[in-house]
């Protein structure tokens, strides 16, 4: 019912659009995680349960065993997501299929090829509902195609606008709407292509998108879950050890040939900022590195991170807390970690 309310709206403001190059977009959330989506597995059961398990809000809730289901009687190509898109963002992230199992990823569609289109949007006053939130929008000339790989983990791409050229459409919308908007933000418009087709059923998944403002780990299978006292060992200063539930001194990182030593651990447990110093004897010893530690994977993210935001890990950085996000402060460019 949410879903057919959804499109009645849309067609209804389309046919009341003042100019043909306005377009109504309604979204649902809230400002900084606004999102929708053209169909919805389970969504005839209205704000129940079952309809909520595949909500467009997967695709924007940090957590990849989470996703968004597609509930069109076809394969989901011709399927439709929205999403706000992000200040400074830098690159598209996008975890295609079921990320909760291998296997779910291989039973259900994923998409294979993507068209990606940018929209600046603005919601007068009273252009709002019990659900959503209602913006006329203009469109960033020129739509651009993604080729996904058929891969069970996050795919990445450099964000195909520029952001300067997404904020200059967004201050003219802005001038040009007769209204004050309230509120009002840049959004993207995913259109599924083409699928990758599942081995049992044939529901089109995708399970996050996010946009180099933030990482999210993955939370799927803790190696170390409970993970307390972290430290360096101080036997061996090239290992740093955790207290597991049930287990003393357990070795969650090894870097043979390094001496490491811990910068800073976030409140949560779950980050800690690493320096590593080369191991050996005499004056030649290399420039201190910095890493980025996940303790409960006890994984060094340095390269995913990179490959995710866009931003060298070079130099040192922070962990810092604000309005309640934990954020990693690399050369005054902010990070939200989750």
């Amino acid at each position: 019912m949410i879903i057919r309310w959804f499109l009645a709206l849309l067609a209804l403001a389309a046919a009341t659009a003042v100019a043909q190059d306005w377009e109504e977009i309604a979204l649902s959330g809230a400002k900084g995680q606004y999102h929708n989506a053209s169909s919805q597995l389970g969504a005839v059961e209205g704000w129940e349960e079952t309809g909520q398990k595949y909500s467009s809000a997967n695709l924007v809730d940090w957590d990849f065993s989470t996703t968004w289901a597609e509930g069109d009687p076809g394969d989901g190509t011709g399927q439709t997501v929205w999403l706000e898109i992000p200040p400074d963002c830098r690159i598209f992230n996008i975890f295609s299929g079921y990320g909760k199992s291998r296997d779910l990823y291989l039973k259900n569609n994923r998409p294979k090829r993507i068209k990606l289109s940018c929209y600046a949007g603005v919601s007068p006053p009273g252009w709002v509902t019990e659900i959503a939130q209602c913006f006329r929008s203009r469109k960033y000339p020129g739509d651009l195609y993604f080729d996904l790989k058929d891969t069970f983990g996050l795919q990445s791409f450099p964000f195909p606008v520029a952001y300067q050229d997404l904020e200059e459409l967004l201050r003219k919308v802005r001038a040009d709407d007769s209204l004050p908007p309230d509120p009002s933000c840049l959004i993207l418009r995913l259109d599924i292509v083409e699928v990758y087709r599942g081995t049992k059923w044939n529901d089109a998944c995708i399970s996050e998108v996010f946009f180099g403002s933030i990482y999210v780990a993955d939370d799927r299978r803790h190696k170390y879950a409970g993970a307390q006292n972290i430290r360096v060992d101080p036997k061996n200063e090239s290992r740093i050890l955790a207290d597991l539930p049930g287990k003393k001194n357990v070795v969650i990182y090894n870097d043979p040939g390094y001496v490491l030593g811990l910068a800073e651990i976030s409140p949560s447990l779950h980050w800690a900022t690493v320096m590593r110093m080369d191991a050996g004897p005499g004056a030649g010893r290399r420039q201190t590195e910095w890493l980025l530690l996940d303790i409960p994977n006890g994984k060094v993210v340095n390269p995913e991170f990179e490959k995710a935001t866009g931003i060298s890990l070079d130099g040192p950085f922070f962990l810092v807390t604000k309005g309640g996000r934990l954020i990693l402060d690399v050369s005054s460019i902010e990070v939200t970690l989750y």
